[in-house]
């Protein structure tokens, strides 16, 4: 059994990542335009239920520099729950237009196959991104 606050699972470290964003066109390019964000934040949580606290932690991190785009990567195996869709709103009125999206286990896990067999990699997260836009508006 381990801490679900862990950030050792199994003998896998878990952590957060801030990638540049330099994309000139497809799912990046349009984060980057749309939402000004130069800089992304991955936000890895070694558990599956989300808090507010990790919403306002992603939040905080969004400004004018790096833009306001961040991902939120859970343990989850169940569908996001609605109530995760209120603290995306919250960040989304919060920080004047930010988006957050949440990967679960599975979704991260099709990100980096498709990455790793040279597949376009886009699709998965932009269906996510597509869906996160509709909940919240």
């Amino acid at each position: 059994m381990y801490n679900p606050r862990s950030r050792d699972v199994g003998g896998t470290i878990v952590r957060d990542w801030v990638a540049s964003n330099r994309a000139q066109a497809g799912f990046w390019a349009i984060v980057r335009d749309k939402y000004a964000a130069t800089q992304v934040l991955w936000e890895y949580k070694n558990y599956e239920d989300l808090k507010a606290e990790d919403f306002q932690q992603v939040a905080y991190y969004m400004n004018e520099q790096a833009g306001h785009f961040a991902i939120i990567v859970c343990r989850s195996a169940s569908p996001i729950s609605q109530h995760s869709y209120v603290h995306v709103k919250r960040v989304h009125q919060q920080t004047k237009g930010g988006l957050v999206i949440i990967l679960r286990e599975s979704d991260t896990k099709t990100f980096l196959r498709q990455a790793l067999n040279g597949r376009q990699s886009e699709n998965h997260l932009q269906d996510i991104f597509d869906t996160t836009e509709r909940l919240i508006s």
